[in-house]
C-alpha cells in the first residue's frame, strides 16, 4: 500500500503495537514498515503505558490475551490518557463474547484476528488513523473563527443557540431575524454554517431552505424548529439540510454536538461532491455540476422573477499551444484561464469547464446590462498574454451567451443557445462575444468584437 492513503503522509506516523508474543510483534512490524509507518513495540501492558506516557499515539494496535492486563484493560488505561488515540483490538480467539468490552467499544475503530491478511490491517489501520484526525479536529478549537448565520426571529431560541456556540467555542455569530436579510448576508459570501428557524416573518415551511440553500450551496446548513413532524424533517434533510432540531428537545451540550457533527458531515459530503462534480486540473465544477447548479438557479429565478445568464466560453487557437508548447504548457494555460474567468465574476457566480478548452459561465441575479458588462471583461482578460515556463503566451477567446428570460426558459435551450453563439463568433472572426436573439422567432444576433490589448 502507498503510503499516501493514510492522512497526513507527510511524515511517518507511529503506531504502538502491544502483543506478548514476539514472533507476533516482529511480524506486525514487518507489515507497518510495509505500509509506510513506524512501529513502537510493547511485550506487555506495563510497557506500553510508559511507552504512552512518552509519546502520543494516533493508533494502539493490541492483543486481546495477555499476562497482568488484558488488551481490554490496557485500552481502558490508555483511553484516559489521551482523548484522540485509536485503538485495534487483535485477538487468536474466534469468539470474544465472553469478554466484556463495553467500556472502551467507543475506542474501538475494530477487532482483527490474528489470521487477518496485509489489506484487512490496511484498511483498519486507515480507518484509525481518519477517526484519531478527526477526534483531534473536533477536540481543537479552529486557528480562525468559524462565521455562522443564525436566521432566527424568537430573542429566546437566538440567546440558546448562541450560547451553544459559545460553549462549543471557535465560532463568530451573525444574527437576523428574517429571510430577506440572510439572502443578502449569503450572496456576499463568507459563512461556513447556517442555522435557521422554518418560522420567519417573511417566509415559513421548506421555502426559507431551498432559498437559503440555493444562496448558500457549499454552506452547512441546518434546521432548528419547533415543528415535530418526521415528514417534514424528512424533506427538508432531502433538500440539503445536514440535521433538523426540534426546538426544546436538546440542551445546550446536545445542540453544541449536533452542530459539530452537521459540520463534520457536510465536509465530507462536499468532499464526496468534489470527486464527482470537479475537473481535477482546474479545480472548476464539471459539465454535470455545471448543469446541476443551472437548473437550481433556473428555479430560484422563476419563483423570485430574477435574470440569469448563461456564457459559453472556448478559447482561440488553443491546440497550437499544445503543438508547439507541449501539454504541459496546455495545461498551465487552462488553469491560468479557470483562475482570470474566476477573477472576472462574482464568488456567487458558477465558473465551470466544461471539457478541452471549453468554459462555462452561470451569472445570476442580473440587472440590466450587468451580463453584457461580465462577457466583455472575460474577454479582455482572455485576450491578455500569459506567462508560461516556454514564454509569453496570448490566447483570446469566442464567447457566447444566452440570457433568460428573453433567450430561453429551459436549461437545456439556455446551453444550446450559448453554444451556437459561440461558433458564430468563431465563425465571424474568433475574439468576439455573440449574444443569443431574444426569442427563437427573432433572427437578429447582437455581436461585438473585443480587441486584444
Amino acid at each position: 500500500m502507498a503510503v499516501a492513503a493514510f492522512p497526513d503522509p507527510s511524515t511517518r506516523r507511529r503506531v504502538l503495537v502491544v502483543a506478548d508474543d514476539r514472533l507476533v510483534l516482529r511480524a506486525l512490524a514487518r507489515r507497518l514498515e510495509m505500509l509506510g509507518l513506524v512501529a513502537d513495540l510493547a511485550s506487555d501492558g506495563a510497557n506500553a503505558i510508559a511507552l504512552a506516557n512518552a509519546h502520543e499515539y494516533d493508533v494502539v494496535l493490541s492483543d486481546l490475551l495477555m499476562p497482568n492486563l488484558s488488551g481490554i484493560e490496557l485500552i481502558s488505561i490508555l483511553a484516559e490518557r489521551s482523548p484522540v488515540t485509536s485503538f485495534i483490538l487483535l485477538t487468536g480467539i474466534g469468539d470474544f463474547a465472553t469478554y466484556d468490552s463495553r467500556a472502551v467499544d467507543g475506542r474501538l475503530t475494530t477487532v482483527l484476528t490474528k489470521q487477518a491478511d496485509a489489506r484487512e490491517l490496511e484498511q483498519a489501520l486507515h480507518q484509525a488513523f481518519l477517526v484519531a484526525d478527526t477526534r483531534r479536529a473536533l477536540f481543537s478549537r479552529p486557528e480562525q473563527k468559524v462565521p455562522v448565520l443564525l436566521l432566527e426571529d424568537s430573542p429566546t431560541d437566538a440567546l440558546l443557540m448562541e450560547h451553544s456556540l459559545q460553549t462549543l467555542g471557535g465560532y463568530e455569530t451573525t444574527h437576523v431575524t428574517r429571510l430577506a436579510d440572510a439572502v443578502h448576508l449569503l450572496h456576499g459570501g463568507g459563512f461556513d454554517t447556517v442555522i435557521t428557524d422554518l418560522s420567519l416573518p417573511d417566509a415559513r415551511g421548506l421555502g426559507a431552505v431551498i432559498r437559503i440553500r440555493d444562496s448558500a450551496p457549499d454552506a452547512t446548513l441546518l434546521v432548528c424548529s419547533s415543528v415535530n413532524d418526521d415528514v417534514i424533517a424528512l424533506r427538508v434533510i432531502e433538500l440539503g439540510a445536514q440535521d433538523f432540531i426540534v426546538k426544546g428537545s436538546l440542551d445546550v451540550e446536545a445542540l453544541s454536538r449536533a452542530i459539530r457533527f452537521a459540520r463534520v458531515r457536510r465536509r465530507a459530503e462536499l468532499r464526496l461532491a468534489r470527486l464527482a462534480y470537479s475537473d481535477p486540473l482546474t479545480d472548476l465544477p464539471n459539465r454535470a455540476a455545471f448543469a446541476e447548479r443551472l437548473n437550481r438557479a433556473l428555479a430560484q429565478a422563476r419563483r423570485l422573477g430574477t435574470k440569469l445568464g448563461v456564457m459559453y466560453i472556448d478559447l482561440d487557437g488553443f491546440k497550437a499551444v499544445n503543438d508547439v508548447h507541449g501539454h504541459d504548457a496546455g495545461d498551465a494555460l487552462l488553469q491560468e484561464v479557470a483562475e482570470r474567468i474566476r477573477r472576472c465574476v462574482r464568488d456567487y457566480d458558477v465558473v465551470a469547464r466544461l471539457g478541452g478548452d471549453e468554459f462555462a459561465v452561470l451569472t445570476v441575479t442580473l440587472s440590466d446590462g450587468s451580463l453584457e458588462v461580465a462577457a466583455e471583461r472575460i474577454a479582455l482578460a482572455r485576450a491578455l498574454p500569459v506567462e508560461l515556463d516556454a514564454g509569453a503566451v496570448r490566447v483570446t477567446a469566442s464567447i457566447g451567451v444566452a440570457g433568460f428570460p428573453e433567450s430561453a426558459s429551459a436549461a437545456t435551450d439556455l446551453l444550446k443557445l450559448a453554444d451556437e453563439a459561440m461558433y458564430r463568433a468563431k465563425r465571424a472572426g474568433k475574439n468576439r462575444v455573440c449574444y443569443a436573439a431574444p426569442s427563437a422567432e427573432a433572427p437578429a444576433v447582437t455581436t461585438h468584437v473585443t480587441r486584444a490589448s
